[in-house]
């Protein structure tokens, strides 16, 4: 049986709505797996017809994801298939300088005295597999998680790519040296002090993006800071002790990013630095970043006869550039690990 493109699309769709999708539709797409993948190996136009409506729900899943987190600190946009996107910079901010990410590195690009700026897109690539067996063996959850894998993958891309710029910045100027704290066994004190600097430029109340491993380090010192520990209220103390998630520092906001293993690591390597955080000016009109997509997430195809599995290879055509670092901080200890 040959499956339509725009039927299996409607069904993928409907199956990724847990909340929604009924037994009917969990067990036609049982039986679409079993059919095409089931014997082993696919035809390239089956390979090439699942991979592709696996990555298009995969990327509408990824933009809310991505702008949830990233909208804190970037200008997210799609500029279709156009070649350049050119954008405006607000007249009272002086931008000398805008870090550019250029596939794996990353471009310094003098601006001074340009109110506008050209961006052009440069192609960002990572990569996710899966089993042919696996996916027959599990169906339908196997393929939620391949989804979510694929959504996930991407967001990570985006947030290397901005650790990366980052970096650069931090390393030559364009943050500010009051705004970066970089050091080991960093202190609530130190954390704090960057909380106040960050609030004197915005209105709104401070962010923190960071790792579980960071947020945690500040948070539990808290409970034996000499000032923070005698104010802290009832429900900040359940929130330390149960929460998975710790959402409040002193002032701030923190908000925890998805980082898991690398595969093959044996838990020991996570995707991103797990000691390395971001904080962001809450009220502050230009934000750090612009994030400019140029079209949709795409995929290229292999099969890895030895290991028997799928390998998409993604691709995603954008612009992500740092245009000013006055309302950002940015945390390191050195002496932070898993």
């Amino acid at each position: 049986m040959a499956w339509k493109t725009d039927k299996l699309d409607e069904l993928f769709t409907l199956v990724l709505n847990e909340k929604e999708s009924t037994e009917t539709e969990e067990v036609e797409l049982k039986r679409y797996i079993n059919e095409v993948f089931g014997g082993g190996m696919p035809s390239q136009h089956e390979l090439h017809q699942f991979n592709n409506l696996v990555v298009k729900r995969a990327d509408e899943i990824a933009r809310p994801k991505a702008t949830e987190i990233l909208s804190l600190l970037a200008d997210m946009q799609n500029a279709g298939g156009v070649s350049v996107f050119q954008y405006t910079i607000p007249k009272e901010h002086k931008i000398k300088a805008i870090w550019s990410a250029n596939g794996s590195s990353v471009d310094h690009v003098r601006v001074e005295g340009d109110e506008t700026r050209t961006a052009s897109p440069t192609s960002l690539q990572t990569g996710v597999y899966y089993e042919v067996k696996s996916l027959v063996a599990e169906d339908v959850e196997y393929f939620r998680k391949l989804v979510n894998n694929v959504a996930e993958a991407k967001v990570r891309l985006y947030w290397d790519t901005i650790s990366k710029l980052f970096t650069e910045a931090v390393a030559n100027g364009d943050i500010p040296t009051a705004n970066v704290v970089n050091g080991a066994n960093l202190t609530l004190a130190q954390y704090n002090k960057l909380v106040s600097t960050i609030g004197r430029i915005g209105n709104g109340q401070s962010v923190f993006i960071a790792d579980t491993a960071l947020i945690d380090h500040f948070a539990f010192q808290q409970a034996t800071d000499n000032t923070f520990s005698k104010i802290l209220t009832e429900d900040l103390k359940s929130e330390l002790a149960h929460s998975l998630n710790i959402a409040r520092i002193g002032r701030s906001t923190a908000v925890s990013l998805v980082n898991p293993f690398v595969t093959g690591s044996k838990n020991t390597v996570t995707e991103l630095p797990v000691n390395e955080g971001y904080m962001f000016a809450g009220g502050v009109g230009l934000k750090p970043f612009k994030i400019i997509e140029f079209g949709a997430l795409e995929q290229y195809t292999d099969f890895d006869h030895k290991l028997k599995r799928v390998e998409i290879n993604l691709n995603q055509e954008v612009a992500i550039e740092f245009v000013q670092g006055d309302a950002v901080g940015y945390v390191k200890d050195t002496a932070l690990t898993l």
